[in-house]
């Protein structure tokens, strides 16, 4: 819990608390009061924010690896309340994560509520259940170099099905889909084993040329472990870009804590923490969130019947709830 400090020295004292504190900590929120913003949008008054304060707190806040929570509610959480012309709205508070808290609690949100008769908004943070998924179907762009692959989508796709148009169309995808499945576990999967087999393999290699330097048998054994090193190596990356859509990371960054923190951070921002239902009440939680569509749905399809929670927990996956959007489904 942090309460800021109104004046620059105090704040430096509390930025580098933080900062030695970020050191020792895995998992980690810090919420509540800061007394600053992080740019000039999050605040209303004639007096223009001192950037200095602004640049210093966001300094802090990359050192420790720390970001906003997502979350809804009051955009400025501070105000002074004052009338003619003089009213100054700030966000001043703000519930802050590092990337270990967001792996361990995905499913964590964050209500900025009404101030009341206070100054500020309470924060309110909120850590839902979390409910396992089986992962998806993905198409990766990865399938498209194996040399087999335009054969398997062919045989596939033209095997013949019975029936009307749209259901031949969903046997053939769903046979496309199948066999992509079956070449993705032959070839792509546990590509980091794959990866450390192969490198032991290649270093095996290179250790008996260094006893026979001339051997072309063990010249040519190097290069086709080098090349399936290489291929292994390019596909992993391939894999983790897609996953991360970060095609900007180049190859050697594929383990680096960055890359894997933009993995986590599109796995969080998938996540509906909060919604309001099409009869205005406010559904929070995967179950609640998903039994909330299908109700929504089955009114507009003509169904009536009622669906509770634990009939909608197949449902794990939408699209991202912005922090100042609730998303009704109206």
């Amino acid at each position: 819990m942090v309460y800021g400090y109104n004046d620059a020295h105090g704040s430096e004292n509390l930025w580098s608390s933080l900062c030695t504190l970020s050191a020792s900590v895995t998992k980690w929120i810090v919420l509540e009061d800061f007394n600053i913003i992080r740019d000039a949008t999050e605040k209303i008054s004639n007096i223009p924010p001192v950037l200095a304060d602004i640049t210093a707190f966001n300094d802090c806040l990359c050192y420790c690896q720390l970001d906003d929570l997502r979350g809804s509610g009051c955009d400025f959480t501070w105000t002074n309340k004052q009338a003619d012309g003089t009213r100054v709205w700030s966000k001043l508070d703000r519930a802050l994560v590092n990337s270990n808290w967001l792996t361990h609690f995905p499913n964590t949100y964050v209500d900025f509520l009404p101030a009341g008769l206070s100054d500020y908004s309470p924060v309110l943070v909120t850590l839902f259940e979390e409910i396992k998924a089986k992962a998806r179907f993905s198409f990766l762009n990865c399938w498209i170099s194996h040399p087999n692959y335009h054969s398997i989508i062919k045989e596939a796709w033209h095997h013949y099905e019975p029936g009307t148009a749209i259901h031949r169309l969903f046997s053939k995808l769903k046979r496309v889909k199948q066999a992509l499945i079956h070449l993705h576990r032959q070839d792509y999967s546990n590509m980091e084993q794959r990866i450390k087999h192969a490198q032991q393999h290649l270093f095996s290699c290179q250790l008996e040329l260094q006893q026979d330097p001339l051997s072309e048998a063990l010249i040519k054994k190097e290069k086709m472990m080098s090349d399936q090193y290489y291929s292994l190596k390019k596909h992993e990356l391939s894999i983790l870009k897609q996953r991360a859509k970060a095609e900007n990371i180049i190859d050697g960054d594929s383990a680096s804590k960055y890359f894997f923190a933009k993995m986590k951070e599109r796995k969080y921002y998938n996540i509906i923490g909060k919604i309001k239902d099409h009869n205005g009440r406010e559904r929070k939680g995967m179950q609640d969130v998903a039994a909330g569509f299908i109700q929504y749905y089955h009114k507009l399809l003509g169904i009536t019947q009622d669906i509770t929670p634990m009939d909608a927990t197949f449902i794990q996956k939408g699209s991202c709830v912005r922090q100042e959007d609730h998303s009704s489904l109206t």
